[in-house]
């Protein structure tokens, strides 16, 4: 925001607070004329008074007591009282810092000064809310015409607010009758023809822009009237002058006309039509009052109800998308931009003899309808991208899960691997141990056989050994009984062989039911 425009309403409130009151001083002339303003000063012989001739030009009269026939004076607190009444209802777009001087200049300083008025109670209605005010200003709210706009609002409608602002300062600019002030309302509403054609504003601006084209044309045709003499009269004081106040004369109109031209260049650059103007230029002003003829003539093939019926549509479609109701804002967009914005030939409205309207693109390229078209493309380009990037991770989730799904399968089979190696680990160790089993009970059997006690390791055998013992002395009492006979080898079967082959049939029976599978479950659950 412009902070030289920021300023405007701060100094047309401050004007307010220095202005004389609607009510004053009131003094009545025995002649009959009643002179209103504010007594300065007051003696047996005459009575100065302060009469306001415009806001800002004051004249000061002198009175003689002998013609006055009856004085009326207006109460200081209640001529302070009409000053601050007139603070509330505050205009649009008053930053912070305005507000904290209105407060302490208006309010703040008559409760300091006039405690006990009649007015204090109204006094601090007042000052509560500017203080309301100056709290929504600080988080960021903006105040526009009636409307409270804030900070998320003017986010959402970034282009409604923004052409609100624009169409605020060109009837600020448009309340001056100064050359300058018409001109910069005029580029005001080129701003907002270019970017924001479409929006509410437009209706209005469009016919503000011709009212002030008129008034603009007449300012240029004065100014062109008068070039010719005011440069005459330029010229003969220059001549009068010395010398050195002429170069120095010279130098500063060359400044100028410099600054002028590089004005316009850059405007020109810019593409804005309504550019800088020199007013000591006829040729620049016969220009300006040409083109100020055509642009007239244009602005009048705008059908001011179309562009009516265009903003309300456009509005409801900004709304949409501020609620993310996109199909709902394409139709509406789609309505406004079918809608014929000109007054048609032939209607009786002198149209068919205007040049031909300017398209709506310009400046962001299509103005409000165009801008909101981007943002519905852009939003619904995000949803697309969106949507793209869920089934992106969907697809990697279910790939994941594939992937571990494929992990857990291949260490079941790995635990699986695992167990039936354990198994088969397990049976062999059995096995073993009932190989083992068997030897020691042949071991044992063996010992018994020899008279060897049960766990004692078995004497060593030799050729001796196995022969007969020598026949003790006869007539001993301990001699033991003689050995039995010894068969021969040639007849008979041997009695030595029968514990192996025992033991060789009970290995053979113990493998073939672990083949079978019988008796082993008893021992694996053990």
């Amino acid at each position: 925001m412009n902070p030289k425009l920021s300023l405007l309403p701060l100094v047309v409130l401050l004007l307010a607070l220095v202005c004389p009151p609607a009510s004053a001083d009131e003094i009545k002339l025995k002649s009959g004329e009643v002179i209103k303003g504010t007594i300065l000063y007051e003696s047996e012989e005459m009575v100065r008074i302060e009469v306001p001739v415009t806001p800002s030009i004051k004249e000061t009269k002198m009175i003689s007591r002998a013609d006055i026939e009856s004085i009326e004076k207006t109460a200081p607190d209640q001529v302070e009282y009409e000053k601050i009444a007139k603070l509330v209802p505050t205009g649009s777009l008053i930053n912070a810092e305005s507000y904290r001087q209105m407060i302490e200049t208006g309010p703040d300083s008559f409760l300091r000064n006039h405690a006990d008025s009649q007015y204090a109670e109204k006094v601090k209605e007042i000052r509560d809310t500017l203080a309301d005010e100056l709290d929504k200003v600080e988080r960021g709210f903006i105040k526009i015409e009636e409307d409270w706009i804030s900070p998320q609002e003017r986010t959402d409608f970034k282009d409604l607010v923004d052409s609100r602002v624009r169409f605020l300062r060109m009837q600020n600019y448009a309340k001056s009758d100064n050359l300058g002030s018409l001109i910069g309302a005029m580029r005001e509403f080129e701003k907002i023809e270019k970017d924001y054609l479409g929006a509410p504003v437009t209706a209005r601006a469009v016919a503000l822009a011709k009212e002030i084209i008129p008034r603009l044309g007449r300012q240029l045709q004065t100014l062109a009237a008068n070039i010719d003499y005011q440069t005459a009269e330029f010229e003969r004081s220059l001549a009068a002058s010395t010398p050195e106040a002429q170069a120095s004369i010279k130098a500063a109109r060359e400044r100028e006309d410099k600054n002028y031209a590089a004005a316009v260049e850059k405007d020109k650059k810019d593409g804005v039509r309504w550019v800088q103007l020199n007013p000591r230029s006829k040729p620049a002003i016969e220009e300006y009052i040409k083109m100020a003829s055509s642009e007239l003539a244009r602005l009048r093939t705008y059908d001011i109800a179309a562009l009516e019926r265009q903003g309300e549509v456009l509005l409801e479609a900004d709304k949409f998308i501020a609620s993310n109701r996109l199909a709902e804002a394409n139709n509406r967009i789609t309505s406004a931009a079918a809608m014929s914005l000109f007054v048609q030939p032939g209607d009786g409205k002198g149209a068919s003899k205007a040049p031909a309207p300017r398209s709506m693109a310009g400046g962001k390229g299509s103005g409000y309808l165009g801008s909101l078209k981007t943002r519905v493309d852009a939003r619904l380009a995000e949803e697309k991208a969106r949507e793209q990037a869920q089934q992106q991770a969907a697809r990697s989730q279910s790939l994941a899960a594939n992937l571990k799904k494929s992990e857990q399968s291949k260490k079941g089979e790995e635990a699986e691997e695992g167990e039936k190696k354990e198994g088969e680990e397990a049976e062999k160790e059995v096995e073993v141990d009932d190989f083992t089993a068997l030897g020691a009970a042949r071991k044992a059997k063996a010992a018994e056989g020899d008279g060897t006690p049960a766990g004692a390791a078995p004497a060593a055998k030799s050729k001796a050994s196995a022969r007969p013992a020598p026949a003790p002395a006869p007539g001993g009492d301990d001699a033991p009984p003689p050995p039995p006979p010894v068969m021969d080898d040639e007849g008979g079967f041997p009695t030595w062989l029968i514990g192996p082959i025992l033991t060789a049939l009970v290995v053979i029976a113990i493998v073939v039911l672990k083949v079978l599978g019988i008796g082993t479950g008893k021992r694996e659950e053990e």
